[in-house]
């Protein structure tokens, strides 16, 4: 038999046998096949739920990390969700490896009652109980009947073994959370919860089982379905059906089988629990009516109690409960939700099949039977996918509201229909001047919903017959991104593409979105070229994404490496205390497209420089560096020996521990570890230094090779007790628990040298010890003559007068106390920035700083500006304050804050960062400035980035209201150089009224051209909800000047409801523009609603003139419903009737609709009700429209029929939607909706 790790633990009594301890009797129920692509998980605390699709895959939080902390862990999950797995998986992997916990493996169902001693396996008894981890599965199986008995037994079991750990798992909806006045179903044990799949063990999951992780993925973002993968048990699911049929199913298919499934596990997870096993067809009926209701309601998650009155008649909700496709939602203790909300759309889409069209229609559509309710859009596509007839409600769907049809599968659509709908909508949207982008739908959606040859003709031509509509274009531009084009059109589009790139000036978004598509069709080398001729010194950032993902699409980031590492660079701004990264994801996705050794080399070297201030948790620049490892590892396998030298210097220079660990991926590849060990230790490092890279190098084969070394002399005693300190420091735990080839290394040491080491002990710290090493280095920023001193010594110990990064590497850092070691620290960080700005640094540099007061003066506040927002910050003493203050004075002595916000006054510092960094220490209390100072602070902009509040509240409270408004009124009218102060200060002055020549002001801000549009009307906005002055609105909505934001203005004149009449007097201007003035369409939009008889007379008269542009009435069609306006009748009667009647022709039925569903609507408020209606058939009789008539008695009934159920539409409320059901099944109009 293998033996474990178990044979190294004494047990208690010091007699065990070996049978026992290596027997795997103790976690036998642990064994067994687990998934074939069964991937680790992480565990995340109740307080911090994390559903984060993409993360950093080197999270931390791992049962053996949590063990540490939390002796006694409750693991709670979904059904499916994995628990029963991941601690199977936990046991068997801490049973065959070096690890601190001795497993002890019991499932929980088939627990009787008996002696909890007594149900564990064999042998356990004889284990220290500090080393034993008892991990017990499932206590939701236990019979419900012995439930209560079964938790104390377990509490009372876990009191007699207070040394030993447990983990417990159980479903979610059996488990009662702790509160504050509850300590939950166990007592003292913390809860946890097992995350979802993340992005990338999908795709690990897919090359696992099929060796195509890409293709598995790919699938299921086909069939939008990779949200649904992150649950383990529809991953599981999926993957069944993706082995068998060798393609992903679609969502109805897949629920109908998870539906099967989940009640499949529940009759057979629950034998011994609850008597269920028999119910299924009422668990089905009972889950139907639950999602129907909430439908009906508007939410995704209900209440026990509400549940209780659904079920009233029922008994109660008890098998749905404690069923799978129900969970108790996370961080609750009695709220309800379907396990996902395509259950409970698709259940609620079963439950429509068994009403008739009308009855569907009413509840999915608005009051007036015209949209579908946004809540119900989803179930819709179900049914329109399960229903045996479709057409009835496509063809509704197609006059009413075709955006909807998007989202239905496409085999249910005949293809003419939808290349009609995509035409339409792409012209409706470019018409109006709109991206084509809805709630309902995006770019891809579009690109899917019309994939065919007609389409892509359509837009290919819209491109090639550019005719300066921008819109027309970024929308033709954005939608054949996502299509997969062939050859001959990939030609055409390059041909097309061409002018706009390449003639004439446009749009920065206009040219970003044509390089993308540029991109994608197929390019040769000069063309590519040619794109980065022309724009590769753009100041645009969607210009420069965009290059980077056409650098990524034609695979040729090592052609352009420079140009992708130059835009890295620029990325971050060197600031007082660190470089600020935030390149795009764009780059990162280029960047990792490297592949020659030269690129990748050039990539460590950046990476390298910088390490020790970028952010290599984000999760792109991870991906990027092992991209870059794994090319030089490979070049080093293939024969380039350099490549190890090379690399090896990179890992001396390694300043980042997290960057250390990545780069010693490369000799972990190339099995160099021991030649890497080897050289560190000839290596002139100073031995503090070497034992970090010891540490972080070591494996259990380098422990012979290093204490040979420690024998041989080559590894002295001090280097080898920092070693030990720092490898027992990355454990976390005592001695006992290190690895057994680790606890070793004592007494290695002991018989090599005589001497003892000891482990990292956490109780080592001294708080009190770290608070005065910080105090004495706070002093020392103040003490001018003894920083330069310090700084002085380190160029006298290595001898030379100019240093370069390689002579500050090494310096000594161990001292005898912290305090000197803290001082030694931060003086070689002064001199490293230096050197990684110019190369090289002197020592007649920095004489030149303290010789300059302004210099010295800043590098003393920059310095000391960093240690008091540092972590164990000291406190500055009164006469520090002092010094702080007088000495921000003299840096501020004659310093024109509005003219020095950007200036560079020498390699050292910029004003805008001294700024910063005085308005900051201010923010801590640290120094006094004069008002005159606070006053100029309100034209400053980098100091209000990360404040708590913004400059001007601060202000405020100092200064008061009226010196402050005073002055913002100069800044406003000054109008230079920083908008978005003036506008923070503008929005300010208007949101307090201050200032009594506001109205000034605001001109002078319009006037202005540092503002844009977006800026002035965030200022309008707000000054029009101060104020509430609608004329001023109305006047500037007829100025050219503000064309762009015309109906931005009459929006919310609009809004407010007030001064109809000069609404309406714009507005009918704006119309009789006639065709130059296209914004007459949006007019109609406003004028119908507000009920204009002249605006709409004079609609009517253009009716019959063919040059009047049939956008008005297609807006107005639009737009008509809304009328409520009783005067409007006549109008709309006669509108109709001419339209019937052949005096013009509108391709639009929709139109009709609306125009009746107005009328109606107008009717029905009257006291004479439906004789207007009548009125109208008789009309339509006369003229021998019989069929419209008949129609119009139609609507009639429809009304009269429905109103009681228009008020629904209004309320999303329990009772009203029990109310509405019960009204249905009291007519026998809905006898099969309820399950009785």
């Amino acid at each position: 038999m293998e033996q474990s790790k178990h044979e190294r633990i004494t047990s208690k009594n010091g007699s065990v046998t070996e049978e026992v301890i290596t027997d795997t009797s103790l976690i036998e129920e642990a064994n067994g096949e687990l998934p074939a692509f069964y991937i680790g998980r992480e565990i995340v605390p109740l307080s911090q739920i994390n559903n984060s699709f993409f993360y950093n895959p080197d999270s931390e939080n791992t049962f053996i990390n949590i063990l540490s902390e939390q002796k006694r862990i409750v693991l709670l999950g979904a059904a499916g969700q994995g628990k029963s797995e991941e601690l199977k998986a936990l046991a068997r992997n801490l049973h065959r490896t070096e690890q601190p916990y001795i497993p002890v493996f019991k499932k929980l169902k088939h627990y009787k009652g008996e002696l909890f001693e007594d149900y564990l396996p064999k042998g356990w008894q004889f284990l220290q109980e500090e080393s034993c981890l008892f991990i017990l599965d499932g206590l939701d199986e236990v019979p419900s009947n012995i439930l209560t008995a079964t938790i104390t037994n377990i509490l009372e079991f876990a009191e007699r073994y207070k040394s030993a750990s447990f983990i417990i798992s159980c479903r979610s909806n059996f488990y009662d959370l702790p509160t504050d006045i509850k300590p939950g179903t166990l007592r003292d044990f913390s809860v946890f919860y097992l995350a979802d799949l993340k992005l990338h063990q999908i795709n690990a999951i897919g090359e696992k089982k099929f060796g195509d992780g890409s293709g598995f993925s790919n699938a299921l973002v086909a069939r939008n379905l990779h949200e649904l993968a992150t649950r383990p048990f529809f991953m599981q699911e999926l993957i069944k059906i993706y082995d068998k049929r060798g393609q992903i199913p679609n969502r109805v298919e897949l629920f109908e089988h998870i539906l099967d499934t989940r009640l499949d596990l529940d009759s057979a997870h629950f034998v011994n629990a609850r008597a269920i096993s028999n119910e299924k067809a009422l668990i089905l009926g009972q889950l139907e009516k639950m999602a129907s209701v909430m439908e009906l309601m508007g939410v995704t998650a209900i209440s026990g109690s509400d549940l209780d009155e659904i079920f009233r008649e029922e008994g109660g909700f008890n098998l749905l409960k404690y069923g799978t496709a129900v969970t108790i939602k996370e961080g609750t203790k009695d709220t309800f939700q379907f396990e996902h909300n395509n259950i409970q759309e698709y259940l609620a889409a079963t439950a429509l099949m068994k009403l008739t069209q009308e009855q569907v229609f009413t509840i999915i559509s608005n009051e007036h039977l015209t949209r579908v309710k946004p809540n119900w859009i989803n179930t819709l596509a179900f049914f329109i996918s399960i229903v045996r007839e479709p057409k009835p409600y496509i063809d509704w769907l197609t006059v009413n509201d075709p955006e909807v049809l998007i989202r239905f599968e496409y085999d249910r659509l005949d293809e003419s229909l939808r290349n009609s709908i995509f035409k339409g909508l792409f012209n409706h949207y470019s018409l109006h001047g709109f991206a084509l982008m809805s709630k309902n739908f995006t770019y891809e959606d579009l690109a899917k919903f019309g994939e065919s040859v007609e389409v892509k003709e359509f837009l290919i031509q819209k491109i090639e017959n550019f005719d300066n509509n921008t819109t027309t274009l970024l929308n033709a531009l954005r939608v054949l991104s996502y299509f997969e084009i062939n050859m001959r059109n990939k030609k055409r589009i390059q041909q097309g593409l061409e002018p706009i790139l390449f003639d004439g000036e446009h749009k920065e978004e206009v040219i970003a979105e044509a390089i993308k598509l540029y991109g994608k069709t197929n390019l040769d080398q000069q063309k590519i070229s040619a794109i980065f001729e022309k724009y590769h010194t753009t100041k645009s950032d969607e210009v420069q994404k965009s290059l980077y993902i056409l650098i990524e699409q034609n695979e040729c980031a090592d052609e352009y490496i420079d140009y992708l590492i130059e835009g890295a660079s620029s990325g971050g701004s060197y600031s007082a205390d660190t470089w600020d990264f935030s390149e795009p994801f764009e780059l990162m996705c280029a960047l990792k497209k490297i592949k020659s050794y030269d690129a990748a080399w050039k990539v460590i070297s950046f990476l390298t420089k910088h390490n020790s201030s970028i952010d290599f948790s984000f999760y792109f620049w991870e991906d990027v560096l092992s991209v870059s490892i794994d090319i030089a590892a490979s070049n080093f396998k293939k024969g380039d020996k350099a490549v190890f030298e090379r690399l090896f210097e990179v890992l001396i220079e390694a300043t980042s521990e997290y960057y250390l660990s990545r780069i010693i991926v490369f000799f972990k590849k190339t099995e160099t570890r021991i030649k890497a060990l080897v050289k560190i230790i000839k290596s002139s490092a100073e031995p503090l230094e070497k034992a970090r890279l010891y540490s972080a190098i070591f494996i259990e084969e380098l422990m012979d090779p290093l204490v040979n070394a420690l024998k041989q002399g080559e590894v002295s005693l001090e280097e080898m007790k920092g070693f030990y300190k720092l490898i027992s420091m990355s454990y976390e735990m005592d001695e006992s628990h290190l690895p057994g080839y680790l606890q070793l290394i004592p007494e290695m040491v002991l018989n090599a040298t005589g001497n003892i080491i000891q482990p990292y002990k956490y109780d080592e710290y001294d708080e009190g010890e770290e608070h005065r090493a910080n105090l004495k280095l706070l002093s020392l920023f103040f003490d001018a003559d003894e920083l330069s001193n310090n700084i002085y010594a380190i160029f006298d110990e290595i001898g030379k007068d100019e240093l370069e990064l390689n002579d500050v590497k090494n310096v000594r850092l161990v001292y005898n106390t912290s305090s000197e070691r803290k001082i030694r620290q931060n003086c070689l960080v002064i001199i490293r920035r230096k050197i990684s700005r110019q190369s090289t640094i002197s020592r007649g540099y920095f004489q030149n700083v303290f010789n300059n007061k302004v210099q010295r003066l800043y590098l003393q506040l920059s310095q000391i500006f960093r240690l008091v927002h540092s972590e164990h910050a000291p406190v500055a003493n009164e006469s520090q304050k002092r010094w702080l203050t007088e000495a921000c004075a003299d840096l501020l002595q004659g310093v024109d804050v509005a003219s020095h916000i950007t200036q560079k006054d020498s390699d050292n510092y910029t004003t805008s960062t001294l700024l910063n960094i005085i308005w900051k220490l201010y923010l801590k209390q640290l120094v006094q400035l004069p008002e005159s100072i606070l006053l100029d602070y309100t034209e400053y902009l980098d100091v209000s980035r990360n404040s708590y509040k913004t400059i001007p509240q601060i202000l405020c409270e100092k200064l008061g209201l009226q010196k402050l408004s005073n002055r913002v009124v100069q800044n406003i009218r000054k109008g230079v150089k920083v908008p978005r102060v003036y506008l923070d200060n503008a929005l300010f002055l208007i949101e307090h009224k201050i200032a009594p020549d506001f109205e000034q002001a605001l001109e002078a801000i319009l006037d202005s051209e540092i503002y844009t549009n977006g800026e002035k009307m965030q200022i309008l906005k707000l000054y029009h909800k101060v104020s509430g002055d609608d004329g001023y609105l109305l006047d500037l909505a007829e100025d050219k000047k503000f064309y762009e934001i015309r109906w931005q203005l009459l929006d919310l004149v609009v809004k407010r409801g007030r001064n109809r009449d000069a609404l309406m007097r714009v507005l009918e201007r704006v119309l009789m523009n006639g065709p130059e003035d296209m914004d007459r369409v949006k007019a109609c939009q406003y004028l119908v609603p507000l009920g204009n008889i002249s605006a709409m007379n004079y609609i009517l008269e253009k009716l019959v003139e063919p040059e009047y542009d049939v956008a008005c009435f297609l807006e107005l069609s639009k737009n008509v419903s809304r009328v409520t306006n009783r005067v409007m009748l006549n109008p709309l009667f006669d509108l109709k009737v001419a339209i019937l009647s052949g005096q013009f022709t509108i391709a639009n039925t929709h139109f009709f609709d609306d125009i009746d569903m107005a009328i109606i609507q107008i009717a029905l408020q009257g006291h004479d009700t439906y004789e207007e209606v009548t009125n109208l058939i008789k009309t339509f009789e006369k003229k021998g429209l019989n069929e419209y008539a008949e129609q119009c008695f139609r609507d009639l009934a429809r009304a009269v029929e429905t109103q009681y159920l228009a008020k629904f539409s209004k309320q999303a409320s329990l009772s009203s939607a029990l109310a509405l059901l019960n009204d249905f099944r009291r007519e026998n109009s809905l006898n099969n909706y309820l399950i009785n």
